[in-house]
Parts: C-alpha cells; structure tokens; sequence
C-alpha cells in the first residue's frame, strides 16, 4: 500500500490507535474523523504523543456542549436514521476536558458552528449555510485548538 499524497501536505498512513510513527511533530490535525474511531481516547493520547511540549493538536467533530452521544445517526430528531456500518460519535465538554487532563493540555481556542436546527449533526434542517456561533447557542460541530503543555514524547 502505498498511503496518501497530499502535494501541501504530509500525510503518513498509520493507525493512530496503534500508532507506529516515532517523529515528533509541532502540529498534528484530525479533521471530521475522530468521531468515526471506535478507540477515540486511544486515538487522541496517542496525537499528543506525537506532539512536542508546546506543540499542537488540531480537532474538529461533532459536538454538543452539553451531552455527547455514541451515534448521531441514532439520536432524536436526526435526518439519517440507523446508517448501517456507519457510526459518528458528537463529543462534549466532558470528553475536552479528560482529553486536556489526560494528556497535560489546554484549549487555546475552540469555535462552535451550527449546521442544522437539531442538538446533533444531521438533527432538524439543515441551514443554507454554516453559522459560526457561541457555545451557549445550538451547534453541531467544533473546531479546537489544543496545546501540550509540557513534557517528552
């Protein structure tokens, strides 16, 4: 197999649950797939591990503040019901909050958007377009912005 090419970008094919890269990096990005990774605190450890102290990690997933949920295809009011072989978790406050004390980090910054009406992605009708928000308005997904602290991979 010969991975990804990305002409911007580095990409290394590697199972971040079972990671076997060894680098230390300034900057690594999971963008729209951590919510499909059954092993998500596995997943998320391991980025940090990669990431030097001071470095960054990049995420962005559906989210709710308040009360994540294990399948956004199965919760109240969803669009898409009961995909088969196809699940998306929506993290919360409480899943940010062990990933930075777990892994000695801290939010730099994090943005909420709204895409539907509903509490979850694919819940209600979806807007004309993405609604940068507040937290303490509905959203569907988030964009964090985190930062190891200290210590050695």
């Amino acid at each position: 197999k010969k991975g990804l090419l990305n002409r911007h970008y580095l990409v290394l094919n590697d199972d971040i649950t079972d990671t076997k890269l060894e680098d230390c990096f300034e900057m690594v990005t999971c963008i729209s797939t951590l919510e499909h990774i059954e092993k998500y605190d596995q997943a998320v450890k391991n980025m940090f591990s990669l990431v030097a102290a001071g470095g960054h990690v990049v995420l962005t997933f559906p989210y709710n503040e308040k009360r994540g949920v294990h399948n956004v295809y199965n919760a109240e009011g969803t669009s898409m019901k009961n995909l088969p072989d196809h699940t998306t978790h929506a993290y919360s406050r409480k899943d940010l909050e062990r990933w930075c004390t777990e892994n000695d980090a801290e939010i730099i910054e994090q943005e909420y958007w709204q895409f539907f009406t509903g509490e979850y992605w694919t819940g209600g009708e979806m807007l004309p377009y993405p609604k940068k928000v507040s937290s303490s308005e509905k959203h569907q997904i988030s964009c964090v912005l985190l930062r190891k602290n200290r210590g050695e991979i």
